[in-house]
């Protein structure tokens, strides 16, 4: 008995650096409530998005390796090409696919991002089950577009593809053009905005959920997703042990959801990145959801 408390001494010792690392590395800097209404960009992004139209199913949505997308005239851009891509979803249709077998969950989805490169497949790929006949649509977003260059190629293939990247016959192959299929939105004005400095982050989603449209079948469904506007130049995706060397993917746009609801940054110089909800009618939205920024990374 009397050595009891030697154990526990030594115990807490050995994980002194290990709580002291994790609690670093998981510092809240700062959080912000993205209101489903309030911070909603109404725009009618249905005439310029790409659009699939998909029957009851399993789906694998992937974005192919490419040029990546020029965002504007400046020589940075030029450099650093993000190639991703925003997607957006009838809540009341479909739902985001999780993990696979039997701890495969479902949740409904409004909206998401996938980008490419990525040391981590399901921010490259999404599956998606759709339980009545519905459009995707498949879009940009930008400040101006007349300077705008490049794209992303967009995969949809019919069931859950466990081959990354996909192989055989697609169900749609989209190319979604830099200005062609680019909303022209200045987020200033609705968005939350987060100034972050140089430095590493993680940005998460919190407490919350949204109510799209004033429907029974959208009050039946609350989501969980956000849209992030990044500036490409200054942030990239930071994947600890991945890259050479980690953290060189740039990124302009990112859709967390239940999914992937949180995404390693690397600030290279102080930017604001802006957090929204997008939607061709806001008037019936509700809801809101927290977003949460950590100071450092988390090994994801």
């Amino acid at each position: 008995m009397p050595r009891a408390p030697t154990v526990l001494v030594v115990a807490l010792w050995l994980l002194a650096p290990w709580t002291s690392d994790r609690a670093r590395s998981e510092e809240l800097l700062t959080s912000v409530v993205v209101d489903g209404r309030a911070n909603c960009v109404e725009v009618e992004y249905r005439q310029v998005a790409r659009r699939v139209h998909l029957g009851p199913g399993v789906y694998t949505f992937t974005v192919e390796r490419g040029n990546g997308i020029v965002y504007g005239p400046q020589r940075a851009y030029r450099s650093r090409r993000p190639v991703n891509v925003l997607l957006d979803f009838d809540p009341a249709k479909a739902s985001a696919l999780a993990g696979y077998d039997r701890q495969q969950t479902a949740a409904p989805i409004a909206a998401a991002g996938l980008f490419w490169p990525s040391g981590h497949q399901q921010r490259s790929s999404l599956r998606v089950r759709v339980k009545f006949e519905t459009d995707v649509y498949a879009y940009l977003i930008d400040r101006r577009t007349d300077g705008n260059t490049g794209g992303v190629m967009l995969r949809v293939d019919a069931g859950e593809v466990r081959v990354y990247p996909p192989k055989g016959d697609p169900v749609a192959r989209l190319w979604v053009d830099a200005r062609r299929n680019c909303l022209s939105v200045d987020l200033r004005a609705v968005a939350k905005a987060i100034m972050l400095e140089p430095g590493h982050y993680c940005v998460d989603l919190g407490t919350g959920a949204l109510i799209y449209g004033a429907g029974a079948e959208y009050r039946d469904r609350p989501v969980r997703n956000v849209l992030l506007d990044l500036d490409p130049a200054k942030v990239g995706v930071w994947e600890p042990g991945e890259g050479d060397p980690p953290g060189h993917y740039p990124v302009g746009a990112f859709g967390l959801n239940r999914a992937v609801s949180e995404m390693n940054l690397e600030v290279r110089a102080r930017t604001t990145i802006y957090a929204y909800v997008l939607d061709y009618h806001a008037a019936g939205n509700g809801g809101s959801i927290e977003v949460r920024v950590y100071r450092g990374c988390r090994g994801l």
